[in-house]
């Protein structure tokens, strides 16, 4: 359980891969409404948070 932490943790890294590690465990979990759920909410939030990162990484010149 640990390593899959692990996993998704460093996932968020790479944005594609921790977007789906993430849905494919919630889906396993909750079914359709986890995906109503990914798709009207957490889809969006995770897109402003990924790019503000990206955002103030490139404001502060921290590469």
């Amino acid at each position: 359980m640990s390593f899959l932490i692990f996993i998704c943790i460093y996932g968020m890294q790479d944005f594609k891969c921790h977007l789906m590690i993430y849905m494919y465990f919630l889906v396993c979990r909750y079914g359709v409404v986890a995906i109503v759920y990914i798709c009207c909410v957490d889809f969006w939030f995770s897109i402003v948070l990924f790019y503000t990162f990206h955002i103030v990484r490139f404001l502060f010149g921290i590469w």
